[in-house]
């Protein structure tokens, strides 16, 4: 509860009728009200997976680095954590562009999540274009872990307001 408080500021929803509603109409209306986000997300919990729900606030997650090697480099598993990628732009009335970044690691990773801003390393491939756009924002909008193929799954958006 205290890390709800903080993400939160102390805000509180009060006053609140509840009658009728569903959880998920409650957990919607008390983050619109406080300014935050949630999702439902997998997580390593006493040595087996199981569901969360992960509250966050955009702009608040943490920085968490993608890599790719270089072509033609011997594979290293420290300088590579990317192992497919693909990417849908889209550009909207608002002259915004935005592209989605699905991408796969070579193995599991339990620590990514949902509002975390992503960034690529200095030694390795800018594939999201990072270090290219300083005025690109990437953000992870979906962790899914793939115990059959020993991977995790990453939805990136990337954001870039071209007014700026």
């Amino acid at each position: 509860i205290e890390q709800l408080r903080s993400l939160t500021e102390n805000r509180i929803v009060s006053n609140f009728d509840a009658t009728g509603m569903s959880l998920l109409e409650v957990l919607h209306h008390c983050c619109e009200e406080t300014g935050i986000k949630f999702k439902f997300a997998s997580r390593l919990i006493h040595g087996t997976v199981g569901e969360a729900i992960v509250f966050y606030k955009d702009g608040a997650g943490r920085i968490v680095e993608l890599n790719c090697q270089r072509a033609g480099q011997r594979f290293s598993i420290s300088k590579t954590n990317v192992s497919k990628l693909s990417v849908r732009k889209s550009f909207n009335v608002a002259s915004e562009v935005t592209a989605t970044i699905d991408l796969e690691t070579p193995y599991l990773f339990f620590d990514y999540r949902v509002g975390d801003r992503v960034k690529s390393g200095i030694d390795g491939k800018d594939l999201l274009g990072t270090r290219r756009d300083n005025k690109c924002i990437c953000r992870i909008e979906r962790v899914r872990l793939d115990f059959k193929n020993q991977c995790t799954n990453l939805r990136i958006m990337r954001h870039r307001d071209v007014g700026l």
